[in-house]
């Protein structure tokens, strides 16, 4: 990032005033009540640029207990592509009651939760965590995967039901559900930053320069290859079957 740049986060101004009308506050309310250390100005000027700083959204987020994914339109931004009729009822599942500033701390605590298993694990054995990620890839995933599965196989040996009463230990498969997850990301973000990355640069789409592409993230490049073969699919058709006639088995026109 250039010096002097400061990172913003994107943030849809729609989206963020609904879910201050429906937490009964307003902008000037928020710089009144002293949630956020910035000035009205900031905060609107933040809004119609699209962009915000992490620190004003986190504190924001954290005072209204909501997810600062929610507040941002983040979540809201996966449906981005759909048609605004589908898009607003998709909005309306979306319950802010369902998304407190938790909920993202609780899923990022889970990935450290997993870093550390293996690592307690790795430690057992006299093997520092950083061997282990000096590993490839596909290889520190296989590892993962073993651990995940011989544990769970273990474990269902001696207890017949979770904390929750569930039988079957249920737990070690949506672990390795996770882990298919975070293999595929991964692989997909490996794309998007190196072919698509070279693809965009080399041929910017509409409203897109060169050096658009190149300061993307990873995660926004593919974001705009989904959008965009959305975009193609709603706009596609045969130019060449269009000209012709279909014709039935009997050979009538």
């Amino acid at each position: 990032m250039p010096r002097g740049q400061i990172y913003k986060e994107k943030i849809n101004k729609e989206v963020f005033l609904e879910i201050l009308k429906q937490k009964n506050y307003s902008i000037a309310k928020l710089v009144r009540d002293e949630i956020v250390d910035c000035n009205e100005k900031t905060i609107r000027r933040s809004l119609n640029e699209g962009r915000i700083t992490p620190r004003y959204l986190n504190s924001i987020a954290q005072k209204l207990d909501i997810d600062p994914r929610f507040l941002s339109g983040q979540i809201h931004m996966e449906f981005d592509d759909l048609d605004e009729k589908f898009r607003k009822m998709f909005y309306s599942y979306l319950d802010v009651n369902e998304y407190p500033f938790s909920r993202m701390e609780l899923e990022e605590n889970k990935k450290t939760g997993i870093t550390n298993f293996i690592t307690a694990i790795l430690n057992l054995y006299d093997i520092s965590y950083e061997e282990y990620d000096k590993l490839d890839f596909d290889t520190q995933t296989n590892i993962d995967r073993d651990l995940i599965t011989s544990i769970g196989d273990i474990l269902i040996k001696y207890f017949k039901k979770d904390s929750y009463g569930k039988a079957g230990l249920p737990k070690a498969d949506f672990l390795l559900y996770d882990l298919d997850n975070y293999i595929e990301n991964h692989y997909q973000l490996v794309y998007a930053d190196t072919t698509l990355r070279d693809k965009y640069t080399n041929n910017p789409p509409k409203g897109f320069s060169s050096k658009d592409i190149i300061n993307m993230s990873a995660e926004e490049i593919f974001d705009l290859d989904v959008k965009l073969d959305w975009e193609a699919q709603k706009n596609d058709y045969d130019p060449i079957a269009s000209k012709y006639k279909v014709i039935n088995p009997d050979g009538n026109k």
